[in-house]
């Protein structure tokens, strides 16, 4: 029963690891997009109606330049290559916290253990026991 729990946490940091929760924020200030550990993954939309998903960027200047994914008229091809500022209508910063993700499957896991402590205990005897009747249900 022990080595189940373990393996159960170890498949929960896992998962949480590579899943993690994401967060989206409207980049507004051009500043922020000088450090991209701070805003995360962009998604950008330009005036021409194009959408950007970029990975890794830099700005220099009224630049944008990074790689990713572009996104025009419902085809998605691979991108590298710059945008300029004055073309952008709207930024987003995308960031994955993977402590929220762990908090919650903590708590989801300390329900779990208490659970399975509960259900092992055994019959003390003040168990309530339901039977159901073959004529539409019913306790007795």
């Amino acid at each position: 029963m022990k080595t189940y729990i373990l393996k159960t946490i170890c498949w929960t940091l896992i998962i949480s690891y590579f899943a993690g929760c994401t967060t989206t924020e409207v980049v507004t200030y051009k500043t922020q997009l000088n450090n991209p550990d701070e805003t995360g993954k962009l998604n950008i939309l330009t005036k021409d109606s194009t959408e950007y998903v970029l990975d890794n960027y830099a700005l220099k200047d009224s630049l944008l330049t990074g790689s990713g994914i572009i996104i025009k008229k419902g085809l998605e091809k691979e991108f590298r290559g710059t945008i300029n500022i004055n073309d952008i209508v709207r930024v987003e910063g995308e960031k994955t916290s993977i402590g929220i993700a762990l908090l919650g499957l903590g708590v989801a896991g300390l329900f779990l253990i208490a659970y399975l402590n509960n259900a092992s205990v055994g019959d003390s005897g003040n168990n309530i026991k339901i039977y159901f009747t073959g004529s539409g249900g019913g306790c007795k």
